[in-house]
């Protein structure tokens, strides 16, 4: 049975999951997580799907119940957001960054090993401070540049219609 948060932001029963996914934004993941290993039963895997995971592990090192959360961030999705926008299969040989591992316990390894499995996706291990580091350069970095990029072009030319009929749909 998986956790879910209902439309009001409170958790259902966490006393009955074998699985809870936290995906909401890193801030939220930070102030929830500890609520979250507080209320879960022993055998119970908690794991977030967060883009940065330093400050989210760093926040939950000394909780009673860190062996039972699993840091991971898949590397997958499209340009939209929410419910409405899954899509079946988005996992298939897509990365999923995992990062310490080792503070889980092993019979929870075991069952998210089964779920990246099943999602079909490649696994990587690496520290909190090397993913970071590492989705820094490859993804934000790109999108500030680009951001950047943009807003340059348009302080610099004078018809802004010029420049999205010339830019095409990209």
């Amino acid at each position: 049975e998986l956790g879910w948060v209902d439309k009001q932001g409170s958790i259902n029963d966490l006393q009955n999951m074998d699985v809870v996914i936290i995906s909401i934004p890193v801030n939220a993941i930070e102030n929830e997580l500890k609520d979250i290993l507080d209320r879960i039963s022993p055998n119970t895997l908690v794991m977030d799907t967060g883009s940065t995971k330093n400050a989210i592990c760093k926040s939950v090192e000394n909780h009673k119940n860190r062996h039972q959360f699993l840091a991971a961030h898949p590397i997958a999705g499209t340009e939209y957001s929410g419910p409405d926008a899954a899509l079946e299969g988005l996992f298939i040989d897509k990365t999923m960054i995992v990062c310490e591992i080792e503070k889980t316990q092993f019979k929870l390894q075991n069952r998210a090993k089964e779920i990246f499995e099943t999602l079909k996706c490649k696994v990587r291990y690496m520290t909190p401070l090397a993913h970071d580091k590492h989705i820094a350069y490859v993804s934000h970095l790109s999108h500030i540049s680009s951001f950047m990029l943009g807003k340059t072009v348009m302080q610099e030319e004078e018809s802004e219609r010029d420049i999205f009929d010339l830019a095409g749909s990209g």
